[in-house]
């Protein structure tokens, strides 16, 4: 996802999962993010996603910064990557385990 020759910007992507207690990053033609997007809204979980490949259509300046920021701060280079509060909480397994523990909806009512 990232090279090592590029800058990276990992305060963009603080500032975006911080903005929002639910933030998904993700890819057109990735099933596990699709599969992430319906858990959450089965669970009615309002989230806010970006999907990478508008972004480097929109900002092919920034995105290679960006991608990188982002595999700095996850230390993943697969998607989807989820924060929840801010905290980087996995990808699609995890999200599915906080929703079979029941532990979804706790997790994210320590946003408040």
């Amino acid at each position: 996802m990232g090279t090592i020759e590029s800058k990276v910007d990992v305060d963009k992507i603080t500032r975006e999962v911080n903005a929002h207690p639910v933030f998904i990053f993700t890819k057109e033609e990735c099933s596990f993010c699709s599969k992430s997007k319906s858990i959450l809204k089965q669970e009615n979980i309002p989230f806010t996603e970006c999907t990478l490949d508008t972004f480097k259509k929109d900002n092919p300046g920034e995105y290679q910064s960006f991608v990188n920021g982002l595999v700095f701060k996850t230390r993943q280079t697969t998607l989807p990557q989820i924060f929840i509060c801010g905290r980087f909480v996995g990808g699609y397994t995890e999200l599915e385990k906080l929703k079979n523990t029941k532990s979804l909806l706790d997790v994210i009512s320590e946003c408040s």
